[in-house]
């Protein structure tokens, strides 16, 4: 995502409600103050999402990485996990360094790829959890059993023929549901499908606020 789409957004955000019934927002629990804090404790939370891919025994290859973006004053940190040929998830967790705003976000996609509708229709519930458990233990505001609630939506919408063209071509259609009022805002969640002729894909998307309540020891 381009910087100034990404970061605009994001400061815009603390203005915005929840995806629940609660106050405006601000990042609650949260003690990871510098830079030094946030490479100690960032990676318990890949630790984390590890635990539960485990627990849920999905196999998986990981590739991490870090970078600094000196302009935006951002650190980020990144985890592209491959499932299989068609699931994979990509969770980057986001340290802002400039502490004036203090505050810190989870972005998290699980992406599920498959050739039938039938099985787009019917995704194992495992990826479904897996969402909900990573939503629970590192966001702030979002509650992950809504996962649930939004899929039998999704498809809801697709069989009744909600679906909305993407501007690429009549072949190419797109369903969206959103937690958020502001799907491009943070705090937002959802699950996007797009599909052309014998190919879907399914995105479980997560963007919130971190909490540190389930890591924090000092």
């Amino acid at each position: 995502m381009k910087k100034a789409k990404y970061m605009l957004p994001l400061l815009l955000s603390l203005l915005l409600t929840s995806c629940g019934n609660h106050p405006p927002l601000y990042q609650e629990d949260w003690h990871i103050n510098t830079l030094e804090l946030a490479d100690e404790y960032f990676p318990k939370y890949f630790e984390k999402i590890e635990t539960i891919l485990n627990e849920y025994d999905i196999q998986y290859e990981n590739e991490y990485s870090n970078q600094v973006d000196k302009q935006a004053k951002v650190k980020s940190y990144r985890t592209t996990y491959t499932i299989s040929e068609t699931v994979y998830m990509k969770v980057e967790l986001n340290y802002l360094i400039n502490s004036k705003y203090m505050f810190s976000d989870i972005k998290c996609d699980l992406y599920y790829n498959v050739t039938t509708e039938e099985d787009m229709l019917n995704i194992p519930q495992k990826y479904i959890d897996v969402m909900k458990d990573i939503t629970n233990f590192c966001g702030n505001n979002c509650v992950g059993d809504e996962f649930n609630n939004k899929y039998s939506k999704l498809k809801e919408k697709y069989l009744n023929g909600d679906t909305h063209s993407s501007g690429w071509g009549n072949e190419y259609l797109l369903v969206a549901t959103y937690g958020s009022l502001y799907p491009d805002t943070l705090p937002s969640m959802g699950i996007n499908m797009d599909y052309k002729t014998d190919k879907y894909r399914l995105d479980f998307i997560l963007w919130d606020y971190l909490t540190d309540t389930n890591i924090w020891n000092k």
